[in-house]
């Protein structure tokens, strides 16, 4: 089995802490997008929950993917980064937690106010030119997160 910090690395580098819009909900989520689908079920065999879908048709045709979006299995990922926090993308990861433990405690999301540091930052950094790529440095978040922060 893969180590914990083994784990921290490669999320770090792969994962992504997803919260955003599906269909009219809004649903938390923890994915690591492969090509090697083996690590994959080794993140299943880490976490204790999770799925492992293939896409062999569609846009990222071989491409596989690690989700996690049941509450429970939320749960234990939230667990898990609480002992082994990660290290490149632990301000993101503090962000999706409070969404994601809202959710899991079925707090509504019309009433929370709170201040998104990232996509305020994000933002500021698009303005003056920078890439995504480039935000995704400046902020120790992947570039699928600087996109969705970042928009203007």
């Amino acid at each position: 089995m893969l180590s914990a910090d083994y784990v921290v690395g490669f999320v770090d580098g792969e994962g992504c802490f997803y919260f955003g819009k599906n269909a009219k909900y809004n649903r938390p989520s923890f994915n690591v997008t492969q090509i090697d689908r083996d690590i994959l079920h080794e993140l299943l065999l880490v976490f204790g929950c999770g799925h492992v879908y293939y896409d062999t048709h569609g846009t990222h045709k071989n491409v596989s993917e690690f989700r996690v979006d049941s509450k429970s299995g939320l749960r234990k990922v939230i667990d898990f980064f609480d002992i082994n926090p990660p290290i490149i993308k632990y301000d993101e990861y503090l962000i999706w937690r409070g969404l994601t433990l809202g959710y899991i405690n079925k707090i509504s999301f019309n009433d929370i106010r709170f201040s998104n540091e990232l996509q305020t930052k994000a933002k500021e950094l698009r303005v003056k030119g920078y890439t995504y790529k480039k935000i995704a440095e400046e902020l120790g978040m992947s570039q699928s997160s600087a996109y969705k922060y970042g928009r203007k």
